[in-house]
């Protein structure tokens, strides 16, 4: 790599926007290739990513809510005519978003974050607010996809209208998996 000697200030402050810009667009080029390969990391509630390890997620979720609390843990071994599959429902307990509290769950298959949902009593209000902040439009259906992410109302706990964030393609594996398996 070559050295450049700058002469001035404003030609290091050039240099150095040259720089951002260089790595801006790199930035957007690796995007753009992750983007079009199936199966690549989504940003889910509050920009937790998915296809991390359980481990990963509570370091991020704990420190918020102080819970980690297993609801449900699913082993299925291979056999001869199907391949593991492990799932894991986990809760992260009350946890404030937008202004908002609700419950954080979070769904995992074979080790790698598949979904979260923000559960809370004030659902219409929160969409609102999501709305506006992330840009985030349900459709008449509830839901909105895109680039490989999905978003949308439904219900999951004891009667609550939740928020799913979801990973198509995991969820794709999880329904596909189920469909050859049952």
């Amino acid at each position: 790599m070559r050295e450049q000697v700058l002469s001035s200030p404003s030609e290091a402050a050039t240099g150095s926007n040259q720089l951002v810009a260089i790595r801006r667009v790199v930035a957007v080029a690796v995007v753009a290739v992750a983007c079009g390969k199936p199966g690549h990391p989504v940003t889910l509630f509050d920009g937790i990513p998915s296809r991390s390890s359980p481990s990963e997620v509570r370091s991020l979720v704990e420190p918020r809510s102080g819970t980690w609390r297993n609801l449900e843990a699913r082993k299925y071994p291979a056999t001869k005519a199907r391949t593991a599959l492990e799932g894991e429902v986990i809760s992260a307990g009350t946890v404030r978003h937008l202004g908002f509290d609700g419950e954080l769950r979070m769904h995992f298959v074979n080790q790698r974050l598949r979904a979260t949902w923000f559960c809370t009593p004030r659902t219409d209000e929160y969409i609102v607010a999501l709305q506006k902040k992330d840009g985030v439009h349900l459709g008449k259906d509830g839901e909105v996809e895109t680039d490989g992410l999905r978003v949308r109302r439904g219900n999951q706990t004891e009667g609550l209208t939740c928020v799913c964030w979801e990973d198509v393609g995991l969820t794709k594996e999880l329904d596909d998996w189920v469909w050859d398996n049952a």
